[in-house]
């Protein structure tokens, strides 16, 4: 039997405080004395009439992030994205855009287990803007030329998260595991803009984005054209 499950995650960011409105070590000590004592991946079960069966029904996918914040699938790989802010985490500072991959592994009978894939990451100098992470992002698929018999193959298909990151927006290619292109939105110079999600809507070839500046839309190219590892051309 098929069953359907919704996946969250539970960053440290509930407990923020009005006066302390910033990514600081007591959001760390509030999650374990007050809190679970980790920030998870988390998936539970729906039911038809699309309520949740029990509390019991929901399960810890991966408690080792630091900041787990963007969630989503792209084919069988559940990609979350670590909201990297501040300086007081060795591995997750300002400055670091990172992506964890990952994949269920089914055991005997109805277990199973999520296995660790890969990671992206990217890294520039704090300095380089007023902050930014990596948080919500949203796939974007195309594909790269046609076969001989004019036949789309999925061979072909090229896949990118266009996502929030440090700085404003990223372009990652799955394939080559690395950002290809930021756009900085998060420099002052250009608007100071932080971009918090991201929603491709290909059939009206926009990207939409949301952040401290509002609700953006930016036009995007039918196709993208990657002609080596290090460039990428875009309409973003």
């Amino acid at each position: 039997m098929l069953v359907d499950y919704a996946y969250f995650t539970d960053p440290v960011y509930a407990w923020l405080e009005k006066d302390r409105f910033e990514d600081l070590p007591y959001l760390d000590e509030r999650v374990r004395e007050d809190g679970p004592g980790h920030c998870g991946v988390y998936r539970v079960e729906i039911t038809e009439d699309n309520g949740i069966t029990s509390e019991e029904s929901v399960e810890l996918i991966v408690s080792s992030m630091q900041r787990p914040n963007g969630i989503g699938f792209v084919g069988d790989d559940l990609i979350v994205s670590d909201c990297c802010q501040g300086s007081h985490l060795e591995n997750c500072t300002s400055g670091t855009s990172r992506w964890e991959i990952f994949r269920q592994k089914m055991e005997e009978g109805s277990s199973s287990t999520w296995i660790h894939r890969a990671t992206i990451e990217d890294h520039v100098s704090p300095d380089e803007a007023e902050g930014g992470c990596s948080d919500g992002f949203d796939l974007y698929e195309y594909y790269d030329g046609l076969s001989t018999d004019d036949i789309r193959k999925t061979s072909n298909l090229r896949s990118f998260l266009l996502a929030s990151c440090f700085g404003g927006l990223c372009v990652v290619d799955l394939e080559l595991k690395k950002v290809v292109v930021r756009m900085w939105t998060a420099k002052e110079k250009f608007g100071g803009c932080k971009i918090s999600n991201v929603a491709v809507a290909k059939r009206h070839g926009m990207v939409i984005l949301t952040g401290n500046c509002g609700i953006s839309m930016i036009p995007l190219r039918n196709e993208m054209k990657v002609t080596s590892e290090d460039e990428v051309y875009s309409e973003l």
